[in-house]
């Protein structure tokens, strides 16, 4: 069932004895921080399983230049985001590159910085940037897909479309957020409970899940994500 915000706040208020009764949040009443901790349980959760459907895909495209290593992806793009089959050098046919991490290419290759070929490897440098190896000797295009990062809200009237688990979920990240902040015994209970939602949702999610025979991949139901309905 779709709960507002202000709906889904209110539940992990009475949770953790703050006023469940406002109708906007604030920085002076604590609620401001239950809305950031609702924002991030629903990217943690989403980080944690299949969410085909929910999370918006996005393309984004990088013209290499002769000598330079290292490019800016897409700003929405969500953190380590580039799906491992979408990037592809579309100069030379629309060749794959391999994903690598940066402990992998600094290991194998010490001359990871200077040695200049057509690029076989891309790895992140950090959360917004990607570098090639070999840094590219020439001017090459190179496609790539990728998961956008969750929009996040602060609107008292935005909805949460998800299945009732995931906002279960959301609500006890938050709680659990508040209590290890605020110092509560009862954190470690609250974890406990987020992961016991969690455990449900994936075997729900396995449940649904058409059968195949030819994959070992399941795709799970498709749902929407929120929306603001004061846009």
């Amino acid at each position: 069932m779709a709960e507002t915000f202000l709906q889904v706040y209110a539940d992990i208020a009475r949770e953790v004895g703050l006023n469940p009764t406002i109708t906007e949040f604030s920085e002076n009443d604590g609620s401001a921080d239950i809305v950031q901790w609702m924002n991030a349980g629903y990217r943690h959760l989403l980080g944690r399983i299949r969410n085909d459907g929910v999370v918006e895909n996005g393309t984004g495209s990088l013209s290499l230049v002769d000598g330079t290593r290292t490019y800016s992806v897409a700003s929405d793009m969500a953190p380590n985001g580039i799906y491992t089959w979408g990037m592809k050098n579309t100069t030379d046919s629309y060749s794959s590159l391999k994903a690598a991490t940066k402990e992998f290419i600094h290991r194998q290759y010490s001359n990871y910085l200077t040695y200049e070929a057509q690029p076989e490897y891309y790895y992140y440098e950090d959360m917004d940037t990607v570098a090639f190896y070999p840094v590219p000797d020439a001017s090459y295009t190179v496609s790539y897909e990728y998961r956008k990062q969750p929009t996040e809200s602060t609107s008292e009237t935005a909805t949460f479309g998800i299945p009732d688990d995931w906002l279960d979920y959301i609500k006890k990240h938050a709680q659990l957020m508040w209590e290890k902040r605020n110092g509560l015994g009862s954190w470690e209970g609250t974890l406990m409970e987020r992961e016991e939602i969690l455990h449900r949702i994936v075997v729900n999610q396995a449940l649904a899940a058409p059968a195949t025979f030819t994959s070992s991949v399941v795709i799970p139901n498709r749902v929407t994500g929120w929306s603001n309905t004061n846009a």
